[in-house]
């Protein structure tokens, strides 16, 4: 992949996120599908969607464990959710 795709790839992304107000990031990796995230967004993107009234619009987008999850201690990866 050349820097100038990844440079539209940026340009896309951020003037899709740019229509909206606020962005829920809710993750789908193995630990949080397993404590019902997908449930949870479904759950979130219906009542985004339902309370427009104020004029406001809101994300709700689904992430992967690299996204929500800190990076283990000096191995250059991210470790699992904290489902706690």
């Amino acid at each position: 992949m050349t820097s100038e795709e990844l440079l539209q790839i940026a340009n896309t992304v951020h003037a899709e996120t740019a229509k909206f107000d606020f962005e829920v990031n809710v993750c789908m990796g193995t630990g949080c599908i397993s404590q019902h995230s997908d449930k949870l967004k479904a759950a979130l993107s219906k009542e985004a969607s339902a309370n427009t009234d104020a004029g406001k619009r809101c994300h709700v987008r689904r992430t992967a464990v690299w996204a929500c999850a800190p990076r283990a201690a000096g191995s250059g990866r991210a470790g699992e959710c904290d489902a706690r």
